[in-house]
């Protein structure tokens, strides 16, 4: 008998978008997506436990206990399930684990279910915080989606794979987008302030010396690291604020104080 053939990765993305945008937090959203997994990548057991200091509740499938109440947790017997870890800005912030009666999971199994961990990682943050949909008047239904997606921390190759568009388009509707919504960047995009808070101690001792111009190579040899580093910290701030260029840092950065420290 053939195996009925796996659904594109595409096509999942949408759909965990769609359960993300709908629903009305973390566990709701993990349990709809847990559903969603069991009918791609068959499973018999599954559970989606967060990982302190991002939460300390455990989602299983098939669902267990009942009132709305903490979902118990039941340890797996003794098998080889699937494990993975979702993480980002390098720190894990739940652990994804699924297992099969009668049968272990293949290479095959495993490399396509991390192909979805970015968006799983990024509905589930997106899910935690929903308080219906963003305002998109004069927006075209295109523009709108794409929003939606930006809304989620969607990079523009995520948002390209999940809507069937390709980059240059996505970019495209994102310059519309803009003009027409009179902003500049993502974070202005979706009314999200930035939580400057939420910077670590070397991203805002970058932040402080890109203030004064200096270059990646200068920022590395004043602050005793090395240019990669630089690079690479650039990176995950671009990311967590929701810009892609320098200009558009300091830019989103001009009215708020962020002293390295």
């Amino acid at each position: 008998m053939v195996a009925p053939r796996r659904p594109e990765v595409g096509t999942i993305v949408s759909e965990l978008t769609r359960l993300a945008l709908a629903a009305p937090g973390k566990p709701e959203f993990r349990a709809c997506a847990l559903a969603l997994l069991a009918r791609a990548l068959p499973f018999d057991r599954g559970a989606w436990e967060a990982v302190p200091p991002f939460g300390e509740f455990r989602v299983e499938f098939p669902p267990v206990g009942a009132g709305g109440g903490p979902v118990r947790a039941v340890p797996f017997p003794e098998s080889a399930p699937l494990r993975v870890e979702l993480e980002r800005f390098g720190r894990i912030r739940a652990v994804l684990t699924l297992e099969r009666d009668g049968g272990v999971f293949g290479a095959r199994d495993g490399d396509w279910l991390r192909t979805l961990l970015p968006t799983l990682t990024l509905a589930d943050e997106g899910a935690a915080g929903n308080v219906g949909p963003s305002p998109v008047r004069a927006l075209s239904t295109r523009e709108a989606e794409v929003v939606d997606y930006v809304r989620l921390g969607y990079t523009n190759a995520q948002i390209a794979l999940a809507t069937g568009r390709s980059v240059p388009a996505v970019r495209n509707l994102l310059a519309r987008v803009f003009d027409k919504r009179g902003v500049r960047t993502r974070a202005q995009l979706v009314d999200g302030p930035l939580e400057t808070a939420g910077l670590t101690r070397r991203e805002r001792e970058i932040v402080a010396h890109l203030r004064t111009g200096l270059t990646n190579r200068e920022i590395g040899g004043a602050l005793g690291i090395s240019v990669n580093t630089v690079r690479n910290t650039l990176a995950r701030l671009f990311e967590k604020v929701g810009v892609s260029t320098r200009s558009e840092l300091m830019g989103v950065l001009a009215v708020t104080d962020v002293r390295p420290g």
